[in-house]
């Protein structure tokens, strides 16, 4: 397994991650280090309070991107898929032009299924992606080569169908001939 490079900066109490192969890199800010700096640099409240409005607003800004956000004292949160599936039907106004054709029950059952569909894209979603990834470590060369020719969605397509293809016997063949 690769190494990741971890370097730490004690002037701005960042550390920085960079994994190896091209991969991105992680700016890792801790608790402490903010506490540290609140402490060191800053004796006025209003500027602390500050500070605090602006880590709230990027934590909300994370989660409302569909990133991982990491709260202290809560644990890792993020907006569940099915949920942003049905953001995006609201702001298309799939649910105001239903809400007008439908009557009071027609209308809670259109929702109720429409959250069964979405729940179950969002599950089928995150199978298709459990699948190319394991496909694509199995076949770390074939995936890089079809990246490379074609693009990313062709190479994880290819790869699924491939991973997931079942032999048929020849036994259902002859019974396909003889009729």
């Amino acid at each position: 397994m690769p190494l990741l490079i971890v370097q730490f900066n004690s002037e701005t109490m960042v550390r920085e991650i960079k994994f190896p192969n091209g991969g991105y890199s992680i700016k890792v800010v801790r608790k402490e280090d903010i506490i540290n700096t609140i402490d060191i640099n800053i004796t006025d409240k209003e500027v602390a309070l500050a500070l605090i409005e602006q880590l709230e607003i990027d934590a909300a800004n994370f989660i409302n991107s569909g990133r991982w956000t990491g709260i202290p004292n809560l644990g890792s949160i993020r907006i569940p898929a099915d949920k942003v599936i049905l953001r995006q039907q609201r702001a298309e106004g799939l649910l105001d032009e239903a809400k007008e054709l439908l009557k009071g029950n027609e209308y809670i059952l259109f929702r109720n299924q429409l959250a069964a569909e979405n729940k179950n894209k969002a599950k089928n979603n995150r199978y298709y992606k459990y699948i190319c990834s394991i496909a694509a470590n199995h076949n770390r060369r074939l995936y890089r080569r079809l990246c490379n020719t074609y693009n990313s969605n062709y190479a994880q397509l290819k790869l699924y169908f491939g991973h997931t293809a079942e032999v048929v016997s020849s036994d259902t063949e002859s019974n396909y001939e003889q009729s």
